[in-house]
């Protein structure tokens, strides 16, 4: 077992091979996961109350409960998390990669960040991302470097499954021009569709949005 109280722990791995395995509990206020190697927990008791990074490598939940329902999870560039087992998160962001098993589900109760102006966040494995009730999937984009046909969630293989009262959130847009204009982005691709967002996008003063959904986004 690991026990850093109310503190952050941080693990850090870049050995030439292996991984660490952690089956005891982990109890920490937040967790930090950096270096190219793989970190895995699979203990059914841990507890880990706030944010969970992973700048680099892999973080896998092979089993057990993985982070606490009241952690974020944000996913750097270099980052993988990987789920193997169906938990629940009140936020998840990033740009790095997310490895949900299939059959398995990873829950947003509160705010889904995913991506960013110019990068995506990218779901693989055929498991299946949820949205709670009221939850919010929130988006940055570049009137000008955002790429128009790429997703800011790329999740082609896996199931989104929104729950009723769930919204988009459009932060910014930057390098807007000025007067009126017209211009379309891709903010997820997904599998398979199980409910939907709010028609109406909450979005910046002087920008309207709406949503569109078509075969494949």
């Amino acid at each position: 077992a690991v026990n850093v109280g109310a503190g952050e722990l941080v693990v850090y791995l870049n050995n030439e091979g292996g991984f660490l395995s952690l089956k005891g509990a982990v109890s920490a206020g937040a967790l930090t996961k950096n270096g190219l190697r793989e970190l895995q927990m699979n203990n059914a008791s841990n507890a880990i109350s706030g944010p969970v990074s992973i700048w680099g490598g892999t973080l896998n939940v092979t089993g057990g409960n993985g982070p606490g329902p009241q952690s974020s999870v944000m996913i750097g560039g270099l980052g993988t998390w990987t789920v193997g087992t169906s938990l629940s998160v009140t936020g998840l962001g990033g740009v790095g990669t997310l490895s949900i098993s299939s059959g398995k589900t990873n829950f947003v109760t509160g705010i889904l960040s995913a991506g960013q102006a110019t990068a995506s966040l990218t779901a693989t494995s055929g498991g299946t991302l949820s949205l709670g009730t009221n939850a919010l999937a929130s988006f940055d984009l570049d009137y000008i470097n955002t790429p128009t046909g790429t997703p800011r969630l790329a999740m082609s293989g896996n199931v989104l499954n929104v729950a009723s009262g769930a919204s988009v959130t459009l932060n910014a847009l930057a390098n807007r021009p000025t007067g009126r204009y017209e211009k379309t982005f891709v903010l997820v691709q997904y599998g398979a569709l199980t409910g939907s967002f709010r028609t109406k996008v909450n979005a910046p003063e002087g920008v309207e949005a709406q949503l569109v959904y078509d075969d494949l986004n």
